[in-house]
């Protein structure tokens, strides 16, 4: 598996983890509605002030981290998010060594989600594209729903015997 592709897995794991996603969750029997809220990078200036500018400016009803425990973590011990990564791969040293090169994580401490006051999906990619425009913000977009499908398109993934063989097509699985 590529780094990318590993990458990907990773986020479509954690994925159902997030409150955003776990909140537009279906109702038995039903379909989710479209959750009204915005993921946000803040530049650091901003995100230094914790992005109260925003509050004032735009009147969302809340403003969160979207990584809660490490914007809190680093705040307790007066880390950046740069200095976190490096302690928790001296405390998991083992994992740490498995890696391949170099690692240049992502600045994770400056990513937001918004809980706008609109009404509309149409209001929202508005108000997307007017934060997207806001010097204040590296990069803005609509929370959305994402479904993975753990079933292959495979042909032979649900068929047995096609050579003449006992097993299942795909050795078994």
């Amino acid at each position: 598996m590529t780094r990318i592709g590993a990458g990907i897995a990773v986020a479509l794991l954690a994925l159902p983890l997030h409150p955003a996603v776990r909140a537009a969750a279906p109702e038995p029997g039903g379909r989710p509605a479209p959750p009204l809220s915005i993921i946000v990078k803040l530049k650091p200036a901003s995100a230094a002030r914790g992005g109260q500018g925003l509050i004032r400016r735009y009147g969302f009803a809340s403003l969160r981290p979207v990584h809660e425990g490490r914007v809190r973590a680093a705040a307790e011990r007066g880390l950046n998010d740069r200095q976190l990564t490096d302690e928790t791969a001296r405390r998991f040293g083992v994992r740490a060594r498995r890696r391949f090169g170099p690692v240049a994580p992502p600045d994770l401490s400056g990513t937001y989600v918004l809980q706008p006051s609109v009404a509309s999906p149409g209001e929202l990619r508005a108000l997307v594209g007017r934060l997207n425009q806001d010097p204040d913000i590296e990069w803005a977009q609509e929370d959305q729903v994402v479904e993975a499908s753990f079933v292959p398109d495979d042909p032979y993934y649900s068929s047995t015997g096609t050579w003449g063989q006992a097993y299942d097509d795909l050795y078994g699985l």
